[in-house]
């Protein structure tokens, strides 16, 4: 149970703070461009980490990597508050990237080995995606805790004691028995072997990333207003744990389906929502659609998840490859969308990620069909 509540934990530390950053880089005078690189910066170093740290968890055991990131990832989620401009916020987001990028592929490993199921593995981490969500909304409210903390710092400082505690229960993980594998430092043969997946994975999640840097904004676009004219956060934190706790719920009942049916339904579901978000008008309607949306991310990430554990024994190096996947993702999405939005238009970049996902449909369909006549026989024991 101590790997489940580590996933619950850390998604609410972390997810708090990647739903406030784009609102607080714009109160710090960022563009959209700006806010893009941001989110990009943050992308990258999650990226560099992932692919180190993903082997040497499998290498050298997953306990270690989990206790240091947690340990780092809680310092410096704090000191996000401190940032004075937008460019110390890119700095700070960059190291907290980088120390957040060290733990989940050992965690995900963890689990495996423990014997979880991945969808209810990944269901605590939707859990903890959508209770972060709400975490934004209670710190605007809750003046009476946080007394004379900024909103940032309030946000801040409480996914930090989230990563606190999440780092608190690594430290009492027990060791697990596992078959030692050597991995090459460059894991060709792990790519190769999952390369429909993490390549649809990387298109479709590069226009979600393009979307979800301006998403918060857009949101806050199309709420009701507070009485003093201001935008109104609640909103804002409904619609995402909406999505989030839905995930939670959707992720327990899908283990017993096939991993690649549950991508293509992922990736068809995803277009749907993102032509619904196109033509929303206001926030009931974003509201509408964040459920449609929770049923295509929990078939994709699910389903992605379940095919390379499949495939793989190499179990920390394939769950980090797609974690760096994910964040390659997250380096060229925001770039790409805040160069969109500020050329076109919020709306013009939801209707561009919509056809990346298209696109990355129809890369599955053709790789897949190309992986299966290579490891027809099964994929072998071992990376070559």
């Amino acid at each position: 149970m101590k790997s489940y509540a580590i996933q619950f934990l850390y998604n609410v530390g972390l997810s708090s703070a990647a739903v406030f950053t784009p609102i607080y880089a714009k109160q710090l005078g960022a563009s959209d461009l700006t806010i893009g690189y941001i989110g990009m910066v943050y992308g990258f170093s999650i990226f560099l980490s992932g692919m180190v740290f993903g082997r040497q968890a499998d290498v050298k055991g997953r306990r270690r990597f989990m206790i240091i990131g947690l340990f780092f990832a809680t310092i410096l989620a704090a000191l996000q508050a401190l940032a004075a401009d937008p460019y110390v916020l890119m700095v700070g987001r960059f190291g907290l990237g980088f120390a957040a990028g060290m733990f989940p592929p050992a965690l995900v490993a963890y689990a495996h080995d423990e014997g979880k199921l991945m969808g209810k593995f990944a269901a605590m981490g939707s859990l903890g995606f959508g209770v972060g969500n709400l975490l934004v909304s209670f710190v605007a409210a809750a003046t009476w805790l946080y007394g004379t903390l900024t909103l940032a710092q309030g946000v801040y400082m409480s996914g930090s004691i989230m990563l606190a505690a999440a780092f608190a229960m690594a430290l009492m993980l027990k060791p697990v028995s596992r078959t030692r594998v050597a991995v090459p430092a460059f894991p060709l043969g792990v790519i190769k072997r999952n390369r429909d997946v993490y390549i649809s994975f990387l298109i479709r999640h590069t226009g979600a990333n393009a979307v979800w840097v301006i998403f918060p904004i857009y949101v806050l676009s199309l709420s009701p207003r507070t009485a003093s004219g201001g935008p109104d956060y609640t909103w804002l934190g409904i619609i995402y744990a909406a999505n989030a706790l839905s995930q939670a719920v959707i992720m327990q009942f899908i283990d017993a389906f096939d991993g690649r049916r549950l991508v293509v339904a992922g990736e068809a579901l995803t277009v749907a929502t993102f032509i619904g978000f196109y033509f929303s008008t206001n926030h009931i309607h974003l509201l509408i659609f964040s459920f449609p949306l929770a049923a295509s991310w929990s078939c994709l990430y699910v389903g992605s998840l379940k095919t390379i554990m499949e495939r793989s024994p190499e179990k920390a190096t394939a769950s980090g490859l797609l974690t760096s996947t994910t964040s390659m993702a997250a380096i060229f999405g925001p770039l790409l969308g805040g160069v969109v939005s500020e050329a076109f238009g919020y709306r013009e970049t939801i209707l561009f990620a919509a056809v990346l996902t298209v696109v990355a449909l129809i890369a599955f369909k053709f790789l897949t069909d190309a992986v299966e006549r290579q490891y027809e026989s099964g994929p072998p024991s071992a990376a070559p």
